[in-house]
C-alpha cells in the first residue's frame, strides 16, 4: 500500500508539472483508487486520496512562493477534504458493498469534493479537468463544462484500475468491469463527437483571417523592481516593448496584444509609448494599471486609441491584487467587423461570467502574468483553464503572458501556435475567424450533481450499511 501510495503521489506530481505529461494524471488517479483498496485502516484510505493532491498543489504553487510564502505549506489543507473519498471507499467495503460500487463512490466523492472547491473558492488546482486539459479528454468540456472532462478522467482511471483485474481467472467476469468503463468513457467521447461535429466550425463575415501579434514581454518581477528604482533599467524595457511593437507591424499584424502589467506606474512603460500605427481597423491591447478617480485599477488598454481603457479585471487574485479595484461588468472590443471578449488572468476561473462574455464574441482575448510563478506549473495551469475556455464555448481564445507559454488556441481548445521558453517573442498568426456551436456555450450547465447522484444511487443499490465486520463462516 506504502508503493502504492508513494506511485500514485509521484506520478501526479509529474503529471502536473507540465501539459505534455497531462495524460500521466489518469494513471495517478487509478494508483491512487489502488492504494485506497488496498487500505487497511480508514486513515490509510483516507490518505491514498488526499497525498496526489497535495502533491500536485504542491507542483503547482511551488513557484508562488516569492509571491505567497505560505503556498506550499497550505497543499495539505487544502488537500485534506479529498480524505473524504477515502473514506467513503472504505465504508463502503465494510458496509459490504461491491469493489464496483466502492469505486463509484471513490469517484464520486472525489468529483464532490473538487466541486465544491471549485464553487466556493474559484480554485482550478483542485480539477482533474483542467489537468487533462491538453489530452484527448478535453474537448469533452464542450458539453457540460469542465465537471465533464473530470467526469472523463474518472471513468478512464476505474477502466486502467480494474485492467489489472482482468488477468485474473476467470477473465469474462473480471473484464466486464473494465468493459463497462470504457464504454461509457467511449459514449461520452462519441456523444461530443456528434454534440460538435467538424461541420459545426462556421465562418464570421468578413475576411476569412486576420495576422495577430502576441506579445511575450519576458518581463520578469526582477525586472520591474529594479525599473522602478534605476530609470536606466525603465528606459531598456521601455526600448524593448517599442521594438515589438515595431516589429509587429511590420509583420503585417493588424491585432497587437500585448500581457497582463505591460503598462504600469512602476516606471516599465509609458502610456503613450507606441509607434506610428497603421490604418483601421488597428488595435494595441495590452494590460495596464490604470489610476483615476477609481483608483488603482488592472485594466486593459488600446494604444491605437489613445489608450482607452477597455476593460477592467472583474476579479483581483485575492490578497495579492488587494490594492486593485475591481471591475463590474464585462465588456467587449469592436474591431472591424469582430467583436473581442476580454478577460484577465484569475476572470478565467469563472465559467459562468466567460460564456456569457463570449456568447456573441468572434474570439477570447487572455492576458496574464505569470513572472511571479518562475518556472513552475502554474503557467501551464493557466493555459490548460483557457484551454478548457475555449473548448466549452467553441470560441478562439489568444493566450498571452509575460514569461510564456503565450498560445493561439482554436475554437475547440487545440493549440495552433504557441511560444517557446520564457524570453521576449513576438508571436505572429493569421488567426482563422471560426467557432463552434457547442452544447455548453448554448445552455451552460454542468455534471456534478448528475454525477454524484447516479454515483450515490448506485451505492446505495449494492447495499451499503454502516460501519460493522464482515462476519466469516467458520
Amino acid at each position: 500500500m506504502r508503493l502504492l501510495l508513494a506511485a500514485s503521489t509521484a506520478t501526479m506530481a509529474l503529471g502536473t508539472a507540465h501539459e505534455a505529461l497531462a495524460i500521466l494524471v489518469v494513471p495517478a488517479l487509478a494508483l491512487a483508487l489502488h492504494a485506497a483498496r488496498r487500505a487497511r485502516s480508514y486513515l490509510g484510505a483516507c490518505a491514498a486520496s488526499a497525498l496526489p493532491v497535495a502533491s500536485a498543489l504542491a507542483v503547482t504553487a511551488g513557484g508562488a512562493v516569492q509571491v505567497w510564502p505560505w503556498a506550499p505549506l497550505a497543499a495539505l489543507p487544502v488537500a485534506a477534504p479529498f480524505a473524504l473519498a477515502g473514506a467513503v471507499h472504505a465504508r463502503a467495503l465494510r458496509g459490504g458493498a461491491s469493489m464496483q460500487a466502492a469505486s463509484l463512490g471513490f469517484a464520486a466523492a472525489w468529483l464532490s469534493v473538487e466541486a465544491a472547491w471549485g464553487h466556493l473558492g474559484g480554485l482550478p488546482l483542485v480539477r482533474v479537468g483542467y489537468l487533462v486539459a491538453a489530452t484527448p479528454l478535453g474537448p469533452t468540456a464542450a458539453l457540460a463544462g469542465v465537471s465533464t472532462t473530470s467526469v472523463a478522467a474518472w471513468l478512464a482511471a476505474l477502466a486502467v484500475a480494474d485492467l489489472p483485474l482482468a488477468t485474473r481467472r476467470p477473465r469474462a467476469a473480471t473484464l466486464r468491469r473494465p468493459a463497462m468503463w470504457l464504454g461509457c468513457l467511449t459514449a461520452l467521447l462519441l456523444a461530443t463527437h456528434l454534440a460538435v461535429p467538424p461541420r459545426t466550425l462556421r465562418a464570421s463575415p468578413g475576411d476569412a483571417t486576420t495576422r495577430v501579434a502576441l506579445l511575450q514581454t519576458g518581463v520578469r518581477r526582477a525586472d520591474r523592481a529594479w525599473a522602478a528604482r534605476w530609470p536606466e533599467a525603465g528606459r531598456a524595457l521601455r526600448a524593448r516593448l517599442d521594438g515589438q511593437l515595431r516589429r509587429a507591424v511590420r509583420q503585417g499584424a493588424r491585432l497587437i496584444i500585448g500581457p497582463e502589467g505591460t503598462l504600469s506606474p512602476t516606471g516599465v512603460a509609458g502610456p503613450r509609448v507606441a509607434p506610428v500605427f497603421g490604418t483601421a481597423p488597428f488595435a494595441v491591447l495590452v494590460g495596464a494599471a490604470v489610476r483615476d478617480d477609481a483608483g488603482l485599477r488592472n485594466a486593459v488598454v488600446d494604444l491605437a486609441d489613445d489608450a482607452a481603457v477597455r476593460y477592467v479585471k472583474r476579479h483581483p487574485v485575492p490578497w495579492h491584487e488587494d490594492r486593485f479595484e475591481a471591475g463590474t461588468e464585462a465588456a467587449q472590443v469592436t474591431f472591424g467587423p469582430r467583436r473581442l471578449s476580454l478577460a484577465v488572468c484569475f476572470d478565467l476561473v469563472y465559467a459562468a461570467e466567460i460564456r456569457a462574455a463570449t456568447r456573441d464574441a468572434d474570439a477570447l482575448v487572455a492576458v496574464s502574468d505569470a513572472a511571479f510563478a518562475g518556472r513552475s506549473a502554474m503557467p501551464h495551469l493557466q493555459l490548460a483553464v483557457a484551454r478548457l475556455r475555449a473548448a466549452e464555448n467553441g470560441t478562439p481564445v489568444l493566450f498571452v503572458t509575460a514569461t510564456g507559454p503565450t498560445t493561439v488556441l482554436d475554437a475547440r481548445g487545440r493549440t495552433v501556435a504557441h511560444t517557446s521558453g520564457r524570453d521576449p517573442a513576438v508571436l505572429v498568426h493569421d488567426l482563422a475567424w471560426a467557432r463552434a456551436r457547442t452544447p455548453y456555450a448554448r445552455f451552460g450547465g454542468t455534471l456534478d450533481l448528475p454525477a454524484l447522484a447516479l454515483a450515490a444511487g448506485a451505492t446505495r443499490r449494492r447495499g451499503v450499511r454502516p460501519l460493522t465486520p464482515r462476519r466469516r463462516r467458520p
